[in-house]
């Protein structure tokens, strides 16, 4: 998880990261509860919109919301 923030942070610093970043993760997913509290909190970290829905119509709207905000 270090990484991946090192990541992020790589990203904001090139200025190549994305407006919002939504994952789908259903229910039946293997650790979501305790997996989608770490990336939410690493997202916000690097002030990045996130949200993790169940379908991909449900995530396709989000994005869509973030998109036309920004």
């Amino acid at each position: 998880m270090s990484a991946f923030g090192e990541f992020l942070a790589r990203m904001s610093a090139a200025k190549t990261a994305p407006v919002a970043v939504a994952y789908i993760v259903g229910k039946e997913a293997e650790g979501r509860d305790l997996m989608l509290p770490i990336f939410t909190r690493i997202y916000a970290q690097h002030q990045r919109r996130f949200a993790a829905l169940e379908t991909e119509a449900a995530a396709l709207d989000w994005v869509r919301d973030q998109l036309a905000e920004a």
